[in-house]
């Protein structure tokens, strides 16, 4: 199921070139920070990559349109990014502030175990959480659109449909790290390549030297041009990945959804006679 999954994503993405845009936008997204923060520094950056990211429903919205209908040409793109956006993003919104509160729970008995905030136990808490919420969680965006539920539905239904199968959410999981792996490797090797005089100084630090690197180090070595370069290697891997796996997340859904039906029935019409029968509407 996972390899006929990814093969039919790699063949959606093929045959339309719709299925390529939300990967774009995220890539050209990551692009523009990577070359703010060199130029007007971190503190815009930071800023704008919020706005980018609830800007990101827009895009997956239209997307999911096109995956889940018969239709897909650019309409239906746009059609989903109308309706889809606050189907997918208020789940979103839940998933994260669970995430957090879950996060502020663990970190109170740790707080006062430790005397005080001890950054590496919650950063052990932060992923403690948000891994498993966000594996029972990662349908969200599928059931919303492909099934039309509403908000807590989709959270619901999602946790349903990893329950049914764990074997092939996990094997998601690990082709997604397989295949995001193999081409953000590729894409650091050529990176390493282009830009090894630039590079270079850093393997003469000592182990003590590159422990204190900042940021602000990093762009002085690189300079405007090695940012450049910088951003379309990420502009380049980012529409990749995201096109990719999240294609293959929507093609793997609807093969497993198929064998999950919901629980949810739409009720027959019908009425009762002055006996207390039911009379079904034919």
């Amino acid at each position: 199921m996972i390899g006929s999954a990814f093969g039919r994503a790699i063949r959606l993405l093929a045959a339309n070139p719709l299925l390529w845009i939300p990967g774009l936008a995220a890539g050209l997204f990551v692009a523009v920070d990577i070359v703010l923060q060199f130029t007007l520094g971190l503190f815009t950056a930071q800023r704008l990559f919020i706005l980018e990211l609830v800007a990101m429903p827009f895009f997956m919205g239209g997307m999911l349109q096109v995956l889940g209908g018969d239709a897909r040409d650019s309409a239906t793109f746009l059609k989903g990014m109308r309706e889809n956006y606050f189907r997918i993003i208020l789940p979103l919104v839940i998933i994260v502030l669970a995430i957090l509160i879950t996060v502020i729970l663990i970190s109170i008995p740790v707080g006062l175990v430790t005397q005080g905030a001890n950054i590496g136990l919650l950063g052990v808490a932060f992923f403690g959480s948000a891994i498993p919420i966000g594996f029972f969680t990662m349908f969200f965006d599928n059931v919303a659109v492909f099934e039309r539920t509403k908000v807590f539905e989709s959270i619901r239904r999602s946790v349903e449909v990893v329950l049914r199968n764990p074997g092939a959410s996990l094997g998601f999981l690990f082709g997604s790290l397989i295949a995001g792996g193999i081409i953000v490797f590729g894409l650091m090797i050529a990176w390493t390549g282009i830009l090894y005089d630039q590079l270079l100084p850093l393997t003469q630090l000592s182990p003590e030297e590159v422990q204190q690197i900042t940021l602000e180090s990093i762009n002085q070595l690189l300079g405007f041009e090695g940012i450049l370069i910088t951003a379309a290697l990420a502009f380049v891997g980012i529409t990749l990945v995201f096109s990719i796996l999240y294609t293959f997340k929507a093609t793997l859904f609807k093969a497993i959804a198929e064998t999950t039906p919901g629980t949810s029935e739409v009720p027959a019409e019908g009425e009762f006679d002055s006996k207390g029968r039911w009379y079904k509407y034919t």
